[in-house]
């Protein structure tokens, strides 16, 4: 996953995989759904961006430099920074159960379960609005559904 500028100055894109895609389900570049929130633990809550494309959803670090350095021409030390540190990735059909806390209505919790290694992961997401997090769901939905043919059950708290 890379950020990369338009050749036309438009506004930089995230690039997944290699961009070869042919199109259809392998072409993760038209399905790319980008969300900025906190992840919450017990150390208070980091400001992360959640990227969701294709078959996969993860939660990164997002190096805030301005100018972007990926977009400058002269080189340096800040220059060789990735743009984006993946912090976790999960398969989106991992995903066992979303729960929505309705007292706050801006605050979800994602519990992931990888079978091959019995390992259980939860992200608690905090976004600035209800719609934020109403917009995430939806996003998760859509691939989720699809690729398990049952609807994803919210649970609300």
């Amino acid at each position: 996953m890379v950020l990369a500028p338009h050749a036309d100055g438009a506004a930089p894109y995230v690039q997944v995989g290699d961009g070869e895609g042919g199109g259809g389900e392998e072409d993760d570049q038209s399905n790319v759904k980008f969300f900025m929130g906190y992840l919450r633990s017990s150390g208070g809550e980091e400001p992360v961006s959640l990227i969701i494309f294709g078959k996969e959803i993860c939660v990164c670090h997002q190096a805030l430099e301005l100018p972007l350095p990926r977009l400058q021409v002269a080189p340096g030390e800040l220059s060789k920074k990735s743009q984006f540190e993946v912090k976790d990735k999960q398969v989106i059909t991992d995903l066992l159960e979303v729960t929505l806390d309705t007292e706050t209505g801006n605050k979800v919790t994602l519990h992931f379960l990888n079978e091959e290694t019995n390992e259980e992961t939860d992200w608690h997401i905090a976004m600035e609005t209800t719609t934020a997090v109403q917009s995430l769901i939806r996003a998760i939905r859509l691939p989720w559904e699809h690729q398990m043919c049952v609807e994803l059950e919210v649970n609300y708290v």
